[in-house]
């Protein structure tokens, strides 16, 4: 037997193994069989082939998850699950959350308060994939959801979606798609709002944010759409019936027609997108402090 056969016939077996296994058991037991294989290039080619597998016994069902942005109980979510579980091919919706999160903790650099929400929502996103192995998960994330999740993909190659919808994003507009251990293959959009500037202020006072949701990523990885919309604009049922509905539950990107007609920032939205106003901070207050910082230093230190 080749050692492609070979291959063939362990990532065959694996997937019968999990058919016959616990939904709560099908991560362990996919992680205890690749771990069993030593060499590095088998092992990705049966995970490959276990993939393909699983995709060809998958019907049109879908599992749907939803992340919320800051300072909010994410009604949208509910509005658009109700939207959701009307249509057939959608089994399971799960608006995800991890709790309130102020303007305090959002503007702190990443250490202090951000990995407690990733790790949430990443339990979460692992128990979702071990409950429902062989049906599409997709994610409709808003704001600092959109961080999260993006955090989330390039930090877990265990974690597999298959489509991503964005809003108001907060990633960097430089993020690197291509880089990601498991690109969502069945597409990603993000929906900017010309009216959004919030995304702005995000990248301009804090660190490792974006303007993604105003700007869009301009990459080929990316389908980038424009509404004359704020941000929270998107939650409302005609915009996701129109827009949202079509790609979550077949792939279809919707086009707008305001793409043509997005309009030119103004000089005071430009400077707040490409000054390092955040750094300058930084220095203006080490200067206002900087006598009280020295007498301190020299009456209790020196």
């Amino acid at each position: 037997m080749t050692e492609s056969s070979n291959n063939f016939k362990i990532a065959s077996d694996l997937v019968t193994k999990l058919k016959n296994t616990s939904s709560q058991l099908h991560l362990r037991t996919y992680k205890e069989a690749l771990n069993c294989i030593s060499n590095d290039k088998d092992r990705r080619e049966i995970e490959n082939m276990v993939d393909v597998f699983l995709n060809i016994q998958q019907t049109n069902s879908s599992v749907v998850v939803l992340i919320h942005g800051i300072r909010t109980y994410a009604q949208w979510q509910e509005l658009l699950k109700s939207e959701l579980e009307k249509d057939a091919g959608t089994k399971k919706v799960y608006p995800l959350g991890y709790g309130y999160f102020d303007l305090i903790c959002f503007w702190l650099p990443y250490y202090f308060f951000r990995w407690h929400r990733i790790n949430k929502i990443t339990q979460k996103l692992r128990n979702i994939q071990a409950e429902h192995p062989t049906e599409n998960i997709i994610v409709v994330a808003h704001s600092f959801g959109t961080y999260i999740i993006a955090d989330i993909l390039s930090e877990n190659p265990d974690i597999k979606i298959h489509r991503l919808l964005l809003c108001g994003s907060i990633i960097k507009n430089s993020f690197r798609w291509d880089k990601l251990p498991k690109i969502p293959r069945g597409g990603i959009t993000n929906d900017c709002g010309t009216k959004d500037f919030y995304p702005i202020l995000a990248k301009a006072l804090s660190w490792g944010y974006g303007s993604s949701g105003r700007f869009g990523f301009k990459t080929n990885e990316v389908e980038d759409r424009y509404h004359d919309l704020d941000h929270s604009g998107f939650f409302n049922s005609s915009f996701m019936k129109k827009f949202w509905i079509p790609f979550i539950v077949n792939g279809e990107h919707i086009p707008s027609d305001w793409n043509t007609k997005i309009p030119t920032p103004c000089l005071l939205l430009n400077l707040l997108n490409f000054l390092p106003i955040k750094s300058l901070l930084v220095v203006l207050v080490g200067i206002y402090y900087q006598d009280g910082l020295l007498e301190i230093f020299n009456k209790y230190l020196i």
